[in-house]
């Protein structure tokens, strides 16, 4: 009987059961070369396109801009960055747009009044309120360096205006500049419900005066309306003409608020796992939840009340998300956090829904039943929770996310984006193309000179390379942009120097210094005012009548020789409340702080000559193949060593605000924390307010807390600051993973053995200190000398051996060298020698002070300190 093959489907006789058949052409021949050569040339085909995969590079490129996006990988693979530049913002309004103080705002007419508000705000810790005196109820700030007539540019004006409870005919809120001719605007809302970006282009070169920001409230007296994170931009005309066709999103995420001058600082980009959901110890919860493992979870509840778990996260609007969970009878559910249901309760395993205008969600697990807020009775148990993009449910996967970051701040030419800082990659190193420095100006610069002119003194520092004539930002301790003025042609202006570009030049008003017109400061009281200090003619306490606080008196206290009180000269803070402090008149800053907690003048120029440095980075980007939520951000900090808030008997804390440990930059988001360099998951990251103060903290119970490690953190910056698209790509083929793979190896290895190498030379060049013998102590041995070495990582090393008088009394034999302490008490058995027993176990205490005590069981004769080992608190 006839049969066909199994594979290629050839038609074959069988002699024996077929008998002698007529040979057919067709069936017995043509028909089985066809198939033969159908199957040829597929082979050949799928050869030729293996081919193509394995010899042929094959890369996709990839954009990846500011905010949440979805990228669609063809393969799973690692990203390269291949191209960011950077960018700087420069608010010409300084800090007096954050709303933190009303110093420069004034109302117009006394057609309103201006009060602090910490309900209604944006950021920071408090927003403006502007109340209807008279309607309309205008409030300016002036005094700000802006540009008008003829061949001035185009101006940006942003905020978030609230309409607090204006009503009636026209009644609304709305920003603007003054006696200028608006370009592109959309800068009123008369929304009662929340703060709206509001936001107008204005062309300064049809002004006829000089333009101030005015906040405007028109409604009925009483009324009131609210603003925060007031930002003015000088912008092109290419930048004025874009923004006419832009949504309101799209300026707001291209000019976001900044305070005086901000660059890309760190910027970094998170590719989240294909599961967007974490492990249940980092969801939230209300009633009681046990959590079994990462992924399972149990709701326990005893009575009819609320118990849920629910986590939070960025998504993409208009996007088309699945959840799913496994589950006994719980049910779950999606809102926005705030008021919207997307999904209502259902026992559900899996739902498919739209964000709609949505970019945050909570997906939540509940006791509740069906349709409805009633909560249920029993035991609810729910694993392997699962958010993917997309209309169908994925197979259950953990969540793991990927992350490019980057420490370090990335500056252009505020206008125009040219001579930008770059970075690039070699070798698994990342560099910095720089071409801006910043620094402060502080007690540390070197001060070259300092001329008096009426009103102002005209001070020369040293700069630590030679910049570019026009090029600098100086930003005032107010916050204020200092005019680039080379003639300097007043007070607040700055200037780097024609002839020698290594100098720049800044005027400070005799306002704001102290110094009376007739008076030369010397080195040391030019130092003072960088640290926040002013001069004055007498003593001077509060509550005297003469403080220098008191409005327009501050302006006649001006230190002169001729006016000096006593002999003595003194001194007070730029501004605020205190009592300035009397000094001699060999006035030496060296001896002084700065004064409170202000931030001081900041420079940013650009080099005359750029150089390249490496970068400091953590991660890499990978893509999963098909559909990648990813984050693209500024502003994160990288393993920042921590100072720990102990004072509870139950916890400790990161970022305690109101106990003096406080990390480096006010914190937005703590996103990990580490024991020693190692991700400790114990601890809890949450956020709060202290004093009106948004802030982000770690909480870990005494239970896993170690005081013998270092803990340091990953945090998100709450302050903001421009973000730059990064420009990379992905391998889509097998040759191109291959390589990728192969250069990663080989990055990897090189890396290591650099690492290897320095640690090595490290550990050798450790120097080798030798202790101050003291209580009638001595060596043992001229060949066995008391030795102290610190590795690398911390670790203090004692060798050498001791000889005491033969007392069984404790005794401290020396005492360690600050930055070769413990944090707390170590106990460390030595062995030793006694007078009876002979060898013994000896105890040793090494103290956070420093101390080194023995404390023998009986009459100790030598004693060895080769066991002696722990790791430095300092």
């Amino acid at each position: 009987m006839s049969e066909n093959t199994p594979q290629l489907d050839l038609l074959m006789k069988d002699p024996t059961l077929d008998g002698h058949e007529y040979f057919n052409v067709k069936t017995m021949m043509n028909d089985n070369w066809q198939k033969i050569d159908q199957f040829a040339g597929e082979a050949k085909s799928s050869i030729e396109e293996l081919e193509d995969r394995l010899n042929t590079n094959v890369e996709e490129e990839v954009v990846l801009t500011g905010g949440v996006q979805i990228v669609d990988a063809v393969k799973a693979a690692p990203f390269s960055l291949k191209g960011l530049e950077g960018r700087t913002l420069v608010n010409l309004l300084g800090r007096a747009g954050s709303m933190e103080s009303l110093a420069g705002w004034t109302s117009n007419n006394s057609s309103a009044t201006l009060a602090l508000d910490a309900n209604n705000k944006v950021s920071g810790s408090n927003g403006l309120k502007v109340t209807v005196v008279s309607s309309p109820a205008v409030i300016s700030k002036y005094n700000t360096p802006l540009k008008y007539g003829s061949g001035a540019p185009f101006y940006l004006v942003r905020a978030y205006v609230k309409n607090g409870n204006l009503v009636g005919t026209g009644a609304r809120a709305y920003i603007q500049l003054t006696d200028e001719k608006v370009y592109a605007s959309e800068m009123s809302t008369t929304d009662t419900t929340k703060f709206n970006f509001c936001y107008a282009v204005y062309d300064a070169s049809k002004a006829t005066a000089t333009p101030a920001v005015y906040c405007v409230a028109r409604g009925g007296a009483g009324q009131s309306a609210y603003f925060d994170e007031i930002a003015v931009y000088e912008i092109t005309a290419e930048e004025a003409t874009a923004i006419a066709s832009m949504t309101s999103e799209q300026v707001a995420a291209k000019y976001p608020y900044v305070d005086s001058v901000m660059p890309v600082r760190n910027p970094y980009v998170i590719r989240y796992g294909a599961n967007l959901l974490p492990p249940f110890y980092k969801w939230m919860s209300k009633g009681v939840i046990n959590v079994a493992s990462p992924y399972t979870a149990t709701l326990n509840s005893t009575k009819t009340v609320e118990t849920a778990c629910w986590y939070e996260l960025a998504v993409l609007p208009n996007t088309d998300y699945t959840f799913s969970v496994g589950s006994n009878g719980s049910t779950i559910s999606v809102t926005d956090g705030i008021s919207s249901i997307i999904v209502s309760n259902t026992n559900a395993t899996s739902v498919t829904f739209n964000t709609g205008v949505h970019k945050w969600i909570r997906v939540y697990v509940t006791n509740y039943t069906t349709g409805s807020s009633t909560p249920q009775i029993g035991d609810f148990t729910f694993s392997n929770p699962m958010l993917n993009i997309g209309d169908k449910a994925l197979p259950f996967v953990p969540r793991e996310d990927a992350m490019l970051a980057l420490q370090t701040d990335l500056y252009a030419d505020p206008l125009t984006g040219t001579s930008a800082d770059s970075v690039f990659e070699q070798n698994g190193q990342y560099y910095k193309v720089k071409k801006w420095h910043q620094f402060k100006i502080d007690s540390n610069i070197t001060f070259v000179n300092a001329f008096s002119t009426t009103g102002r003194k005209q001070i020369a520092i040293r700069l630590p390379a030679a910049g570019e004539i026009n090029s600098e930002l100086v930003t005032k301790f107010t916050g204020s942009i200092l005019q680039t003025d080379q003639n300097m042609a007043g007070p607040d202006r700055s200037g780097i120097d024609y002839g020698d570009r290594t100098i720049l030049h800044i005027s400070i008003s005799n306002e704001d210094s102290g110094w009376g017109d007739n008076y030369a400061p010397t080195t040391a009281e030019i130092k003072a005012y960088f640290l926040g200090w002013k001069m004055f003619d007498k003593s001077l306490t509060a509550g005297d009548g003469n403080s220098p606080y008191n409005g327009s008196e501050e302006t006649n206290k001006l230190w002169t020789p001729l006016d000096s009180y006593n002999g003595v000269r003194y001194y007070g803070w730029w501004s605020g409340p205190g009592v300035p402090t009397a000094t001699p008149s060999t006035f030496n800053s060296d001896n002084y702080t700065k004064a409170r907690d202000i931030t001081p003048y900041e420079l940013v120029y650009q080099l005359a000559i750029p150089t390249v440095e490496p970068i400091v980075s953590e991660g890499q980007l990978t893509f999963n193949e098909g559909s990648n939520q990813v984050e693209v951000g500024t502003g994160i900090v990288l393993r920042e060593t921590v100072k720990l808030d102990d004072r509870d008997p139950l916890n400790v804390y990161i970022n305690s605000i109101n106990s003096g440990t406080r990390l480096k930059y006010r914190s937005g988001k703590i996103l990990a924390v580490y024991k020693n360099d190692i991700n400790d998951f114990s601890w809890y990251k949450g956020t709060s307010v202290y004093n009106n103060e948004f802030y982000a903290y770690g909480q870990l119970s005494r239970l896993h807390f170690d005081p013998n490690v270092t803990y340091s953190a990953s945090y998100l910056m709450l302050t903001t600051a421009p973000i730059q698209s990064m420009i990379g790509t992905y391998a889509a083929n097998e040759k191109s993973l291959l390589e990728d793979l192969v250069d990663s190896v080989t990055q990897q290895e090189v890396r290591l053995s650099t690492v290897e190498n320095k640690k090595l030379e490290k550990d050798t060049a450790s120097p080798i200190l030798t202790p101050t013998l003291i209580n009638g102590v001595t060596l043992e041995l001229s060949t066995t000398p008391v030795e102290i070495r610190k590795m690398s990582d911390g670790l203090v090393l004692l060798q050498g051996s001791l000889k005491f008088s033969g007392s069984s009394s404790s005794i401290t034999a020396f005492t360690l060298p600050v930055g070769y302490r413990p944090k707390q008490t170590c106990v460390v058995l030595c062995s030793g020698y006694g007078s009876t027993k002979g060898d013994l176990l000896v105890r040793s205490i090494v103290g956070s002070d420093g101390n080194v005590s023995f404390v023998p069981p009986e009459a100790m004769i030598w004693v060895r300190l080769d066991a002696i080992k722990f790791y430095a608190h300092n």
